[in-house]
């Protein structure tokens, strides 16, 4: 998939510049990576990461991660939401 390629190289790029980030999407969402998912979770909310990648099938799979991200927003934790895939935005409204 383009989008996952692209998140990917982008991943790679920041990590290489030494910035915290880490990437989630639909792909990482199997019942053998809902541990995982719950570890990145909790790194998210501690703000260990400057930057999060994500697909927009993940904030539909997840209410956790819907749960967190609202969180963030709650204590002011969120500088900036960035929608590269915006088409995608209203398909799922």
């Amino acid at each position: 998939m383009p989008l996952l390629s692209l998140i990917e190289d982008n991943l790679n790029f920041v990590l290489d510049l030494g910035i915290p980030a880490c990437s989630l999407s639909a792909a990482t969402n199997s019942k053998n990576e809902d541990k995982k998912m719950g570890h990145y979770y909790h790194e998210i909310k501690k703000l260990e990461y400057k930057i999060v990648y994500l697909t927009p099938e993940k904030f539909v799979k997840s209410p956790a991660l819907m749960s967190t991200i609202d969180e963030l927003y709650r204590n002011n934790h969120i500088d900036r939401f960035v929608i590269d895939e915006v088409h995608c935005v209203s398909h799922w409204g």
